[in-house]
């Protein structure tokens, strides 16, 4: 609910971190804090709408982030050990493997809601960040665009997969209407002065 776009990132505090010093962390840079913990993914979602997520949560001490609000906020919660089995993973018809610098996914899906999985397959933490581009408009203008910021995007975001660390994969549904999209990670690559993944390759069309 609300009036503005939300985040839900899901953090898994590593062993040797406590909640003490990821909070310190999180207050000084919420990106910075990225190295204390295992990055799980999670939606993003637009106002009004609820979105259905799937992860494989192991012991330990977690938090779930917002880096829509300002400051950025969280909510730690802790998962312990049970006796129950859980349920099967969802049939995901759509896969989504990211990894230095590219996605593969397929070229076509199917319009309607449908479970997505999202893998990480690289050694880097990657997004997946759904967008469609305005008429006329190709990759080399979001470029150009991000370089001088000038006149309107050449691309709106419709769907948002967040952050997520090596080796890691969680599941959620995604409903996109007919339509041609881009999947783009807006993450910057250190080892590369930088600049985001999605000018260094990770920007795959589909439709």
């Amino acid at each position: 609910n609300g009036e503005a776009w939300h985040a839900t990132i899901i953090r898994r505090l590593k062993d040797e971190v406590t909640m003490d010093e990821f909070e310190a962390a999180f207050q000084e840079n919420p990106f910075g804090s990225l190295p204390l913990t295992i990055q799980l993914g999670g939606p993003d979602l637009a106002p009004g709408l609820q979105s259905d997520a799937l992860f494989q949560f192991e012991p330990g001490d977690y938090v779930v982030v917002d880096n829509w609000t300002e400051p950025p906020r969280m909510q730690p919660f802790s998962v312990i050990a049970g006796d129950e089995v859980a349920d099967s993973l969802p049939e995901a018809t759509v896969t989504v493997e990211m990894r230095e610098h590219e996605f593969v996914l397929p070229a076509t899906i199917v319009a309607g809601p449908q479970w997505w999985s999202f893998h990480n397959t690289g050694e880097a933490v990657h997004q997946a960040g759904i967008a469609q581009l305005a008429p006329d408009k190709t990759v080399e203008d979001i470029v150009s665009w991000f370089d001088s910021e000038d006149g309107p995007p050449p691309w709106e975001d419709v769907a948002f997969w967040n952050v997520m660390s090596p080796g890691q994969q969680s599941w959620g549904q995604v409903d996109l209407p007919p339509g041609d999209y881009l999947l783009l990670d807006y993450l910057p690559d250190f080892t590369n002065e930088g600049l985001p993944n999605f000018m260094l390759g990770m920007a795959e069309e589909f439709t």
